[in-house]
């Protein structure tokens, strides 16, 4: 088992088409009843063996708690697009299991490799509905966005890995990234407390798919964990994941500062070519637009989230960042989460931290 650092990293900026049944649920399972973050007393095995993740963030949400070694099968996604993510870089072993169908999987499939447990970000009806189809039990690490660390009322990030962390006998692995979190938290809102920043966007936002400039999150844990000054904050209704913004609200708020998901830069590019208008924001002409790692891919990239809050303070609090290394930091904090210092590697793929120059911005071919 990898042996990862929680807390010397800190020192000198380093820092989840058959009908019918095919088994009874919980069928032969002697263990513990746990509740799973959809509200489910669900029977586990007192030491799972082996385990198949289902739904986004699940197979993520294993590696941070360094129990990949119990994974019998992945779902199709997480031998293709998926090997760039970050969890998987990191595991690239994964890519060698057994593949158990597409997006939830398929029954027959799962049940071919013999799993103990299945782990999953369903619905809670989703959920109901796997165990009934392969009688295993099925634990749901469900919340209203897979992985946030902000959540309104939901389980946050911390809560997901102590119910994870429970069910798979890693309960120390998920102290360990909760005592993390925290002290990333604490020294994120220490250097930011009482200063006042620009204005600014988070454009280019993933959710359930690609979106251009007009995609935005209203809670984005880089902003939420500065305390920064979101334009897109009071959009949608409370607790909404994603919103899509008008052109003439963006042009109203006129962000100081503009942050792109770079796994979306194409369609940014897009709608940047489609409304000219966008360039005249204060962002542009002062040249204030930089890119930020992926936030979601198949779930949030929950180590790339807290490598982008320390970019993110770097660029709108200058003076609170002086000390900081981004790039050293960002290792660490690759090297806590995932056990590998994978800053280089997750840049090498969609380009790291930085700003961007305005003729990067422009259409390909124009």
């Amino acid at each position: 088992m990898r042996r990862r650092r929680a807390v010397a990293v800190l020192a000198g900026g380093g820092f989840g088409a058959l009908s019918g049944c095919l088994g009874s649920p919980s069928a032969g399972v002697e263990g513990r009843e746990l509740t799973d973050l959809a509200g489910r007393t669900v029977t586990v095995p007192a030491e799972p063996e082996r385990i198949v993740p289902l739904e986004p963030n699940s197979s993520r949400l294993v590696a941070q708690l360094d129990a990949t070694e119990l994974i019998a099968g992945v779902e199709s996604e997480e031998t293709g697009w998926l090997r760039e993510v970050p969890y998987n870089l990191a595991t690239p072993e994964l890519a060698d299991r057994p593949v158990i169908g597409g997006r939830g999987g398929d029954p027959e499939a799962i049940l071919a490799v013999e799993p103990d447990l299945l782990l999953s970000t369903g619905s809670a009806s989703e959920l109901e509905d796997t165990t009934e189809r392969t009688g295993l039990p099925t634990f749901g690490l469900t919340v209203a966005d897979p992985g946030e660390f902000v959540v309104g009322d939901g389980p946050t990030v911390e809560t997901v890995w102590e119910r994870a962390g429970a069910v798979l006998g890693r309960t120390d692995r998920a102290a360990e990234l909760v005592d993390f979190f925290e002290e990333l938290r604490s020294d994120l809102a220490d250097r930011t407390a009482g200063v006042d920043g620009p204005t600014t966007y988070a454009s280019g936002m993933g959710f359930r798919g690609g979106h251009g400039f007009e995609g935005t999150r209203p809670v984005f844990a880089p902003f939420d964990l500065l305390g920064a000054a979101n334009v897109a904050a009071d959009v949608g209704f409370e607790g909404a994941a994603h919103v899509t913004v008008s052109p003439e609200r963006l042009l109203e708020w006129d962000p100081e500062v503009v942050f792109l998901d770079r796994a979306n830069l194409e369609l940014v590019r897009d709608d940047l070519a489609d409304t000219p208008a966008y360039r005249e924001l204060t962002a542009f002409e002062a040249g204030t637009v930089h890119a930020l790692l992926p936030n979601a891919q198949y779930g949030q990239n929950h180590a790339n989230a807290l490598v982008n809050a320390y970019y993110v303070g770097s660029v709108l609090y200058p003076d609170a960042f002086g000390d900081v290394d981004v790039e050293r930091r960002a290792a660490g904090i690759y090297e806590t989460v995932l056990g590998r210092p994978l800053y280089e590697a997750v840049a090498g793929i969609d380009g790291g931290l930085g700003p961007l120059e305005p003729e990067s911005l422009a259409r390909a071919g124009a």
